[in-house]
């Protein structure tokens, strides 16, 4: 029975260590609902959007008034209305084409 109490001691243990994990890494607050990593970033979901912060600093918002990244890195092609920029090559020449891609519904 004793060892029965000490593995169950252990498993509730695992459990609650496993909620505290759990807790730091999402939470709600009068701010908004919050995603953290351990590397110091967060995800703030609040009622005018989304905000990312690295250690504190906003690097990114995405609201319906205002959306802004810091430092944005485009592997293939960006969309922007009724465009698309991408790198092309013309002649030899890498160069950022931008195209017209028809309306946007």
């Amino acid at each position: 029975a004793q060892n029965d109490a000490n593995e169950a001691n252990r498993l509730a243990q695992g459990a609650l260590d496993g909620l505290s994990e759990l807790s730091n890494a999402f939470f709600v607050d009068s701010v908004g609902a919050h995603v953290r990593d351990t590397s110091g970033s967060e995800t703030v979901i609040q009622g005018d959007g989304m905000h990312n912060l690295v250690e504190s600093e906003e690097v990114a918002r995405f609201t319906p008034n205002d959306s802004h990244v810091n430092n944005l890195a485009v592997s293939q092609f960006l969309m922007f209305g009724a465009h698309r920029a991408e790198l092309v090559t013309i002649n030899g020449e890498q160069c950022t084409g931008f195209f017209w891609i028809g309306d946007v519904l």
